[in-house]
């Protein structure tokens, strides 16, 4: 029976979630970003129910040329729970070190903003750390990632 339901709230049934978000470390047989063969490893597969959205125009003017055109937030990620450990991320999982200068990290959006990104920013707490607002991007007990169009998506 469940899985039955699963299937009505696939991407092929019922589905009301229009993004899916993905965090990829890929490594370049080159030893360096874009030279050679890439093998692209899953670090994390992110729940549907993540709101995407572009940046307003507002916060990009209020950024101080941090932010621009076509940039998009991710809201709603909830942090690591230390006594609840698998429950959320560390500020560490959405920007991990890079451990080459073969390794990138990329975000992989599938949906209407679909494309690969690179992080430009967490923002830890959504609205309260952020002196413009960035209203409806997040809350107190939650992150929001901003992301930066690198390629298109599939």
């Amino acid at each position: 029976m469940a899985d039955q339901l699963r299937r009505l709230a696939g991407p092929t049934g019922l589905d009301q979630r229009p993004n899916s978000l993905t965090l990829v470390q890929r490594v370049w047989g080159g030893g360096r970003k874009g030279v050679g063969a890439a093998v692209d490893t899953t670090l994390i597969t992110f729940p549907g129910h993540l709101p995407v959205h572009e940046l307003l125009e507002k916060d990009i003017a209020s950024s101080g040329g941090r932010y621009k055109e076509r940039d998009v937030v991710v809201s709603r990620i909830t942090p690591a729970d230390p006594a609840n450990p698998g429950i959320g991320y560390t500020p560490d999982q959405l920007d991990p070190t890079l451990p080459t200068d073969g390794t990138e990290y990329v975000y992989v959006i599938a949906g209407p903003l679909a494309g690969e990104y690179r992080l430009v920013e967490i923002k830890v707490g959504g609205r309260a750390a952020h002196p413009g607002g960035f209203p409806g991007y997040g809350g107190v007990y939650s992150y929001a990632i901003v992301l930066r169009k690198q390629r298109p998506g599939p």
